[in-house]
């Protein structure tokens, strides 16, 4: 038994994110070698990861491998 899906693909621009750092009130700090720490823990294969700071955690998010700590 075999089942096939015709996905349609559909080109698109790549967009990033414009910040003003002017407008931040807030921020926070890492050291280099803990950030790379973390990006390691989610594989060579992660394309993006999104940190979102809260109030008492942080979410890293990648979406390329769909793993959340």
């Amino acid at each position: 038994m075999t089942k096939t899906y015709r996905l349609t693909y559909e080109p698109a621009e790549v967009m990033h994110a414009l910040f003003d750092k002017a407008s931040a009130s807030q921020g926070w700090r890492i050291s280099s070698r803990v950030m790379r720490e973390y990006i390691e823990y989610f594989g060579a294969k992660t394309e993006q990861l999104n940190i979102e700071a809260q109030v008492d955690k942080v979410v890293f998010t990648s979406f390329t491998e769909k793993i959340q700590d």
